[in-house]
C-alpha cells in the first residue's frame, strides 16, 4: 500500500489518548517487579509530564526534590 502513514503515539500521562489505565497499570507493575514499590501514577502525575519525571516523582513518593545548597 504506497503512502500508507502510520503514526505511533506514546502518551503515558493522557494527553492524547485515553487507555482505560494500561499505562497506570503498566508502571505500577514494572515499579513492583523492579523496586518492590507501589506506583500509584494517577496520583502523582500531572498532563504533559514526560516519563523520567513521572518515574522520578514515583519514586520520591510525591515529594519534590530539595534544592542543593
Amino acid at each position: 500500500m504506497a503512502g500508507e502513514r502510520i503514526a505511533i503515539l506514546f502518551d503515558i500521562d493522557g494527553t492524547l489518548l485515553v487507555t482505560g489505565g494500561a499505562g497506570a497499570a503498566s508502571w505500577r507493575l514494572a515499579f513492583d517487579e523492579l523496586y518492590g514499590i507501589p506506583a500509584d501514577i494517577g496520583k502523582f502525575t500531572d498532563a504533559g509530564m514526560t516519563d523520567p519525571e513521572v518515574g522520578r516523582k514515583n519514586l520520591r513518593g510525591g515529594a519534590e526534590p530539595q534544592a542543593r545548597t
